[in-house]
C-alpha cells in the first residue's frame, strides 16, 4: 500500500475526459481507502477541468504527456494500479490519425515498460482500455459477439486499429497482473448536443450494448477493491450494460430525443444521411462474466437518459420546442 494510511495508490490517465471526469467525481467517495494520481497535461483545458476537482482530499495531480517515457515512468512511480483511460479517440481520431496513432500504442509501450521498470512489478496492477471498435461492423444478422471473436475493424478506422495493438501489447507484455476493457459506447451529456459527422456514420439499423459514464466509472473504482478476484487479471472484457441497454441505434435516437420533446426526430434528418455499414457496435454474450467479477451496474435506461438531457445546455434540452426545418 503505497497510497499512505494503508490506503492504495491508483494512476488514472485520462481523467479530464467524459469517463475521467466521472471516474474522480466516484473517487471522491473513497478517500478512505484510494488515492487517485491523475495524469494529465498542463493545457488550459486539462487545468480548467483539475481545478473543479481542487478539494478533493484524495487526489494528486501529475502533469505530463503520454508520449512521453520519462512523463510515464515518473506518473507510474510508486503506484498499486494503473488504469490506463487515456486516449485519443473518435471523431478526433478520425480527423487526426497520426496522433491517435502516436498516443494509443505509444502510451501502452511506455506504461508496460515503466512497470516492469518497479522494483515489484507483480504487485502493480495495469489495465488498458480497449474499444467495441476493435470488432467492427456487425450489423444485423451478426449483431451478436464475444471476446474471442475475429478483431476485423471497419475501414479507415484508424482508433479501432490503436486500440488491437495496444491490446497485443499488453497482452504479450508478460506482465502477471494484467487486465483488457473493451469499452462499449458511454452516455453521457455530452453524446447529447454532439453535432459532428460521426453522427451518420453511425448506421441506424446497427446496435449497441451501452453503459452510462457513472457506472463505467463504478467498474474503475470496482476494480481497486481489495476483494477483486484474482481470476480477474489475464483477461480481456467486454464492457456492457447488460440486458437492457441492448438498443439498435435507432432505439437511442428516440429514447434521447423523446427527452428533449422531440416528437418525431424524423422530421430532423434524411434517411439517406446516414450510413448503412462499416461502423461497429455489437450486443455481447459474455459481459455479464465482468459485472460477476466487479459489479458496476446500477443506472436504467428511462433514469439515464433523463439525467444526461438534464444536465445538458438549456438549447439542447429544449430543443423540442425549436422547429424541426430549423434544426434540419
Amino acid at each position: 500500500m503505497t497510497g499512505g494510511g494503508g490506503r492504495r495508490l491508483v494512476l488514472l490517465t485520462g481523467a479530464t475526459g467524459n469517463w475521467g471526469r466521472a471516474t474522480l467525481r466516484q473517487f471522491r467517495e473513497q478517500a478512505d481507502r484510494v488515492v487517485v494520481r491523475a495524469f494529465a497535461q498542463p493545457t488550459d483545458r486539462d487545468r480548467a477541468v483539475l481545478a473543479d476537482f481542487a478539494d478533493m482530499p484524495n487526489l494528486q495531480v501529475c502533469w505530463g504527456d503520454l508520449t512521453s517515457a520519462a512523463d510515464v515512468q515518473a506518473a507510474v512511480a510508486g503506484v498499486d494500479l494503473v488504469l490506463h483511460v487515456g486516449a485519443v479517440v473518435s471523431p478526433l481520431a478520425d480527423r487526426r490519425p497520426d496522433l491517435a496513432r502516436r498516443v494509443n500504442e505509444q502510451s501502452m509501450a511506455h506504461l508496460i515498460d515503466a512497470v516492469r521498470a518497479q522494483p515489484d512489478p507483480g504487485a502493480v496492477g495495469l489495465v488498458g482500455v480497449g474499444s467495441v471498435a476493435q470488432t467492427g461492423n456487425r450489423n444485423p444478422p451478426v449483431h451478436w459477439g464475444r471476446v474471442g471473436d475475429p478483431l476485423r475493424v471497419s475501414q479507415y478506422d484508424v482508433y479501432g486499429q490503436t486500440k488491437v495493438v495496444a491490446e497485443r501489447m499488453l497482452v504479450d507484455s508478460g506482465l502477471p497482473r494484467w487486465a483488457w476493457l473493451r469499452q462499449t459506447g458511454i452516455l453521457h451529456t455530452g453524446i447529447v448536443g454532439m453535432r459532428d459527422p460521426i453522427l451518420t456514420h453511425s448506421t441506424l439499423n446497427g446496435v449497441m450494448e451501452w453503459v452510462t459514464d457513472d457506472d463505467a466509472a463504478r467498474l474503475l473504482v470496482a476494480l481497486t477493491d481489495a476483494g477483486l478476484p484474482a481470476d480477474f487479471w489475464g483477461g480481456v472484457y467486454n464492457v456492457g450494460g447488460g440486458e437492457q441497454w441492448r438498443l439498435t441505434n435507432w432505439q437511442l435516437q428516440q429514447l434521447l430525443r423523446a427527452a428533449m420533446g422531440v416528437r418525431d426526430v424524423r422530421r430532423w434528418f434524411d434517411r439517406n444521411w446516414f450510413a448503412t455499414r462499416n461502423f461497429h457496435g455489437h450486443w455481447f454474450t459474455d459481459s455479464d462474466r465482468l459485472q460477476e467479477l466487479a459489479p458496476f451496474r446500477r443506472d436504467a435506461v428511462a433514469d439515464a437518459v433523463a439525467r444526461v438531457v438534464g444536465a445538458a445546455p438549456a438549447g439542447v434540452r429544449l430543443a423540442g420546442r425549436i422547429p424541426a426545418p430549423v434544426i434540419k
